[in-house]
């Protein structure tokens, strides 16, 4: 798989990255896991459920304002006063609990080697003080750019990112960008 991944990489001008299941992994089955880990260390009652839902609602919010994402801070707005300070516990937890992907960022080094634009793109609601904290602990740097969906409220699903990135490009063809990442979007 991984020489296939670097004849691609040789046949294409810009190479984008996923972050988390790609370039990072964490020790969490899904996603949401790290609110019931919150929960279960700090003892805060359904916490999980808490989160989830003012996640849903920042989400909600936002889409109605036209926007494909939201951000932490916004998601906050919707967890109980009392619970505000789980904020930074849940920030540092992810800085803590990311670890690099060891073959990915072999693929990553290889894509720098070959002197191409490296973009990184990622979904993600945390802020990019955050993400480019975990990048860097976790030795992804030298890219060339970072989309990130709680700055540019655009996200990949939509395509929008994606969009982002050809303009980024002074619009280089589509078909000279490879994505890696984990799904389809």
């Amino acid at each position: 798989m991984f020489n296939v991944l670097k004849q691609k990489i040789d046949s294409h001008k810009i190479i984008s990255f996923d972050i988390f299941d790609t370039l990072i992994i964490r020790p969490y089955e899904k996603p949401t896991d790290v609110f019931l880990h919150i929960e279960l260390a700090y003892k805060v009652k359904n916490f999980c459920n808490i989160r989830q839902e003012a996640e849903s609602k920042a989400r909600r919010i936002a889409s109605k304002n036209g926007f494909d994402e939201t951000n932490i801070d916004e998601i906050y707005q919707y967890v109980p006063k009392s619970l505000q300070y789980l904020k930074k516990i849940e920030i540092d937890h992810e800085i803590n609990i990311c670890m690099q992907d060891k073959r990915m960022h072999e693929i990553f080094k290889y894509a720098l080697d070959k002197e191409k634009i490296v973009v990184i793109a990622s979904d993600m609601y945390l802020s990019k003080d955050t993400i480019e904290t975990i990048l860097k602990k976790n030795g992804y740097t030298g890219y060339n750019h970072l989309f990130l969906s709680s700055e540019t409220r655009r996200n990949k699903l939509s395509g929008n990112t994606f969009h982002d990135i050809i303009n980024y490009a002074n619009n280089i063809n589509p078909h000279e960008i490879l994505h890696i990442g984990d799904n389809r979007a």
